[in-house]
């Protein structure tokens, strides 16, 4: 419960800032994380990562495929049981990149 954001959405600081959260997506630099090969085929390598991560991958109708853990170590992902178009979202603390990877 936030009373204090109530008070942002409807009260007397309606128009003012609420500090506790962002409500919007934070992203990551474009150029930062690299997936390739793209197309690709059995797996796909991860350059960029400096940091832990969470990989996603969804489908174009928007069903989340894939979820798994990445270790910055970590260089490649087997898509081996995949074939088509897909969305692969990368989350580092709270910031997030969205990649095309079409998969043979």
């Amino acid at each position: 419960d936030h009373p204090e954001l109530a008070e942002h959405l409807w009260g007397s600081k309606t128009g003012v800032n609420w500090p506790e959260e962002t409500l919007d997506v934070v992203t990551i630099d474009e150029d930062l994380i690299h997936l390739y090969p793209n197309p690709a085929s059995g797996f796909i390598n991860i350059r960029g990562l400096t940091e832990n991560a969470l990989i996603e991958v969804y489908d174009f109708v928007g069903r989340k495929i894939v979820s798994q853990k990445l270790n910055y170590h970590q260089k490649t992902i087997d898509i081996s049981q995949l074939k088509g178009s897909y969305l692969f979202k990368i989350t580092i603390q709270k910031k997030s990149i969205v990649k095309r990877i079409l998969v043979n």
